[in-house]
């Protein structure tokens, strides 16, 4: 199954990443689908960090890349060595989220636009902060669960991002890109199992998925390497 990976160390990247988490070099050129947000939040694409806001209902939290078998232990020996940095215009966003927060702290959406912008400049303790606070209001919001497991897989916490994706599939059985990060965190974490039992489940939600054809070859090819 094909990756998404950093040309310059090698790391496996999120479909969302703008610069690779483990060295901070630019992931420009490497392909990858654009992540859509959850619901009560504003429409922004994926990249740039900075978004225009516009109105909408969205379905899908983001889309991790499959990383294979054979590259898993090599993907976990690269450790985030680079703060994230802020821009002016990312530190104007902050801000005003901030005074919104600061005036209303029962403000979900604010609370997930802070969450993230800080899951796009790679700053994933804030964004997994501000999601939880956000969870407290709106527990039951799956796409911001999947968001936060992603926070967490990129920190290598690997049981806490299961955690929060089985409690989305757990609200929303159907979430069909739950099943298929949960699939990738699995394999990431070593529980071949559990992660073809995840993908499977993944095909049956969503078969005709543009990731679909490559967790069924990778599927076959897991079968054929099986006595």
């Amino acid at each position: 199954m094909s990756e998404r990976v950093c040309r310059q160390c090698g790391s496996a990247l999120i479909a969302a990443d703008k610069y690779c988490g483990a060295c901070g070099a630019s992931a420009a050129g490497t392909g990858g689908k654009k992540r859509k947000k959850s619901k009560k939040q504003a429409t922004r694409k994926s990249m740039p960090v900075a978004y225009p806001v516009i109105t909408g209902v969205l379905v899908v939290a983001v889309c991790l890349l499959a990383i294979s078998m054979g590259d898993r232990e090599a993907s976990t020996e690269h450790v985030h060595t680079q703060a994230p940095q802020v821009s002016q215009q990312n530190m104007a966003v902050i801000q005003g989220l901030q005074q919104r927060i600061d005036a209303n702290p029962q403000d979900a959406e604010a609370l997930i636009q802070l969450g993230n912008t800080f899951y796009d400049m790679q700053n994933n303790s804030e964004a997994i902060r501000y999601y939880q606070r956000a969870l407290e209001i709106e527990p039951d919001n799956t796409d911001v669960r999947v968001d936060m497991g992603v926070c967490y897989f990129r920190e290598k916490e690997y049981d806490s991002a299961i955690t929060e994706m089985l409690e989305a599939v757990r609200i929303n059985p159907r979430h069909a890109t739950a099943w298929f990060n949960l699939g990738i965190v699995a394999n990431q974490a070593g529980k071949k199992a559990d992660a073809i039992t995840y993908w499977k489940k993944f095909l049956e939600l969503a078969p005709t998925s543009p990731n679909a054809a490559q967790v069924r070859d990778f599927l076959k090819q897991w079968e054929t390497r099986t006595p």
